[in-house]
């Protein structure tokens, strides 16, 4: 639980005076410092609870995520395979770049397309926290730094096209 951050989704174990929750997900709200507790929101009422982090196990999702910022580059993502190399992937008949990979542009002003593409970015970090297990990145991460917010959107970017 020491990479636990707020938003991270938990599942509840080991405990007595509500084993009812045990196996159950929940969403980490605040760490209690004074309490050595982390606040946890219920998916399945939204009630709050405080538990022991030895109570609570951190839940990953089966397909990597790539941190983006001060933890990883993007060139050291995509050697560790975190972002496709589409030119290797195009040679093996796999996911080949679109042919026109600004199509979705065409007919927009320019003042248009910035706008579109960003909404389209900050929809994509919505999504993820919302279906993808309480993952905070880019402007929603409690951590973020305008270096970590601009790498994260140059990946959305990379796997856009």
């Amino acid at each position: 639980m020491e990479t636990a951050k707020k938003g991270h989704t938990v599942e509840f174990k080991g405990l007595k005076g509500a084993a009812h929750l045990n196996g159950t997900q929940g969403t980490l709200v605040e760490f209690l410092k004074r309490e050595h507790r982390w606040r946890v929101r219920c998916d399945a009422d939204g009630v709050l609870v405080n538990a022991r982090p030895e109570n609570l196990e951190l839940q990953r999702l089966g397909v990597a995520r790539p941190v983006i910022g001060g933890d990883i580059s993007i060139s050291a993502a995509r050697a560790r395979g975190l972002l496709p190399d589409m030119s290797v992937a195009a040679s093996t008949g796999g996911l080949s770049p679109p042919v026109h990979a600004n199509a979705w542009a065409n007919g927009l002003p320019r003042k248009d397309q910035y706008e579109w593409f960003s909404n389209c970015y900050q929809m994509r970090c919505d999504d993820d926290y919302q279906w993808g297990g309480g993952y905070l990145h880019g402007p929603y991460d409690p951590e973020a730094t305008p270096q970590s917010i601009a790498d994260d959107f140059l990946v959305f970017c990379i796997l856009a096209l």
